[in-house]
């Protein structure tokens, strides 16, 4: 009787004993539960965030600078900045002055025409069309070539002309607008001519623009003196608010009057 009533007492023990360790497990589940829910989310990492972070840097924009000097760029200049890593394209550039006796539209009617014996000077920047489209990537500019011109956008305006028109120079000569470009591109020229129309020796002022995405780099392979002039052009600078334009250009707000006695 004394050892069924034993086995009983242990056999409830047992149970008690099992039934707290159920309890305490459970408890110990719901505290669990309730750790992660107040812990703070981790932010997820996204596949963009991730691949943005491995990427490698963007290169520096590539920039358009010009030098030019008081008495021109030497040749010496262009050779060491073609030979400079820094530079991705040179276009050399210089100045002209033409003389324009008459303006029409492509269909022949006049649009301006300079009193007898007077011409209207006309500002010109003498390119090679070919590097000078390397260096801008303007397209425009690929359609230079000899006999056809490039007009800057505030020639155009105050002339008053657009692709296809003509102009009559002093001696007769013609010349078909093949297109109009921003001032800056033109620096503030009125024409952008092609080097082979415009002979070496009626050229001024020589300078060059560089293509490159290290101006610093630019402006240390040349001097540094007074003389000298490095600066970042902008193509879309207009002649009203002073784009980079050539020492001794003349503002084309005022060219369209302005007349000078033209010498056969």
């Amino acid at each position: 009787m004394a050892a069924t009533v034993s086995r009983r007492i242990a056999i409830a023990g047992l149970v008690l004993l099992l039934a707290g360790a159920l309890v305490a497990v459970g408890v110990a589940a719901s505290g669990s539960e309730d750790d992660r829910a107040d812990r703070p989310a981790r932010p997820a990492t996204s596949a963009l965030a991730t691949a943005a972070e491995a990427a490698p840097p963007e290169p520096p924009a590539r920039r358009l600078v010009l030098v030019r000097c008081r008495d021109g760029v030497p040749a010496s200049w262009v050779r060491r900045l073609r030979r400079s890593d820094a530079v991705e394209a040179l276009a050399e550039g210089s100045r002209t002055q033409w003389l324009l006796r008459r303006s029409a539209t492509a269909g022949g009617r006049v649009v301006d025409a300079a009193p007898a014996g007077y011409a209207f000077p006309l500002d010109t920047y003498v390119v090679d069309p070919r590097a000078y489209a390397r260096v801008t990537r303007a397209a425009a500019f690929r359609r230079l070539r000899g006999g056809r011109v490039l007009l800057s956008a505030s020639s155009a305006r105050v002339r008053r002309l657009e692709r296809g028109d003509r102009m009559t120079l002093t001696g007769g000569r013609t010349v078909r607008v093949a297109g109009v470009v921003p001032d800056g591109l033109a620096r503030d020229a009125e024409v952008v001519a092609a080097a082979a129309d415009v002979p070496v020796a009626g050229r001024r002022q020589p300078a060059v623009v560089v293509a490159t995405r290290d101006p610093r780099a630019v402006a240390r392979a040349v001097p540094d003196d007074r003389l000298t002039r490095v600066a970042t052009l902008d193509p879309q600078a207009t002649a009203a608010t002073g784009g980079n334009s050539g020492v001794g250009s003349s503002p084309t707000t005022t060219a369209a009057s302005h007349t000078t006695q033209a010498q056969s």
